[in-house]
C-alpha cells in the first residue's frame, strides 16, 4: 500500500465529505437527473449524512435490504445483485454514480463479502465505490488492492485502542487530485494529506497515540492478525455454547463472524419482537420518536420478529 494513498485523523462523516461526489455535485460536473446512490447495511448517521447530500443535489438513494439471518456470503451477493437489476430495470436512464456499504455491519453483525460486491457493482457500471469499515482494522486483514474499492475508512479507535476520532482513509491514487478536506484551512492546494494533517486548533492527539496503541495490541498477541483471529475463535465459541445452552442457533455462519456474533434468544422468556420488548418496558412507540432510538438503544431485536438476538463481543485478555 503506497502512504500517500492513506490520510490518518478522518471519520466516516469526513471521508464522504471528502470524496470527489460533493465536488462533481458543486462543480455541475454531473447532471442532477442522472444521479443515483445505493447503500447498504450503514449506520443511521451515515445513511442521513448521504440523504442530506443526495437531497441537495437532486440524486436518488436506494437501498439493499440483506436478509437476517442469512446462510452464506452467497445469499448476500444474490440479493444485492437482483437490487441492482431492479434499480437498472426500473430507472434505466439513470447511473449509479456511487455505492456505499459497510465490510464488517455491527448491527446485525456480519461481515459482507467486499471483494466480490466492489467486482459486482463495477460489473453493473457503478461509478464509484465507499467502503465504510469503521470495524475493518483489528479484524480483518485489509489487502486495499484485493478489496479493490475507490475509498475504504477504518476507525482505529474500535479494535485497536486508540481515542475516539483516530481513524484513516484510503484511496486510489487516481482520484488524490480531486480530493480535499471539507474544513478549508491553511494547507488548502498542497494535496489531501498536507490538508488533513493540519486544520488550525484540532487535537492531534488521537493520531499520535496510534503506535502506542499497536503495541498495546501487540502485549495481547504478536501481532494484529493473531489477536484478530483469537478474537474471532473465542467469539464463535461463545455463540455456539450460548445457542446450544438455549436451542437456538447463530444469525450467520462462523465464517461471517468477525469478533461479534449474534444468538438467538431462548424461547422461554418470551421475546417475540421488538415492539413486544418495548411493551415489556412501558415504552410507547410514537410516529415522532427518532429511528436512532430504535436502531440503536433496542436494535438488538429490530431485525427478524422469529428471531430474537442477543449480540456478543469479545474483550481483550492475554493470549
Amino acid at each position: 500500500m503506497c502512504p500517500l494513498h492513506v490520510v490518518l485523523h478522518v471519520k466516516f462523516k469526513t471521508g464522504v465529505c471528502i470524496f470527489p461526489i460533493h465536488w462533481c455535485i458543486d462543480e455541475m460536473l454531473f447532471r442532477l437527473s442522472d444521479l443515483s446512490h445505493v447503500h447498504v447495511c450503514i449506520s443511521c448517521a451515515s445513511s442521513h449524512l448521504l440523504q442530506a447530500y443526495a437531497t441537495r443535489a437532486g440524486a436518488n438513494i436506494f437501498e439493499v435490504t440483506v436478509p437476517f439471518p442469512v446462510s452464506s456470503s452467497e445469499q448476500i451477493l444474490q440479493t444485492f445483485e437482483e437490487t441492482l437489476v431492479r434499480e437498472k430495470r426500473n430507472n434505466p436512464t439513470q447511473q449509479i454514480r456511487l455505492a456505499v456499504f459497510d465490510h464488517i455491519v455491527s448491527m446485525p453483525t456480519m461481515i459482507l463479502p467486499i471483494s466480490k460486491l466492489v467486482k459486482l457493482c463495477r460489473s453493473y457500471g457503478v461509478e464509484q465505490i465507499f467502503i465504510d469499515g469503521a470495524h475493518g482494522i483489528g479484524n480483518l486483514n485489509l489487502d486495499m488492492q484485493e478489496i479493490g474499492a475507490d475509498y475504504y475508512m477504518s476507525n482505529v479507535h474500535k479494535w485497536m485502542f486508540a481515542p475516539s476520532t483516530a481513524a484513516f482513509l484510503h484511496c486510489q491514487p487516481q482520484h488524490l487530485s480531486r480530493l480535499h478536506h471539507p474544513i478549508v484551512s491553511h494547507n488548502y492546494g498542497s494535496g489531501l494529506a498536507a490538508e488533513c494533517a493540519w486544520m488550525g486548533t484540532r487535537d492531534y492527539s488521537a493520531v499520535l497515540s496510534i503506535p502506542a496503541a499497536i503495541q498495546f495490541v501487540k502485549t495481547f498477541a504478536k501481532d494484529i492478525e493473531a489477536y484478530s483471529m483469537y478474537n474471532h475463535k473465542q467469539i464463535v465459541a461463545m455463540a455456539k455454547m450460548l445457542a446450544s445452552a438455549w436451542g437456538t442457533h447463530l444469525g450467520t455462519p462462523p465464517e461471517l463472524c468477525a469478533a461479534m456474533a449474534m444468538v438467538g434468544l431462548p424461547p422461554s422468556i418470551n421475546i417475540h419482537s421488538q415492539v413486544f420488548y418495548l411493551a415489556c418496558l412501558h415504552v410507547t412507540i410514537s410516529p415522532k420518536m427518532p429511528k436512532s432510538f430504535l436502531s440503536t438503544d433496542i436494535n438488538s431485536f429490530q431485525f427478524n420478529k422469529l428471531l430474537r438476538i442477543v449480540e456478543l463481543s469479545t474483550i481483550p485478555c492475554k493470549l
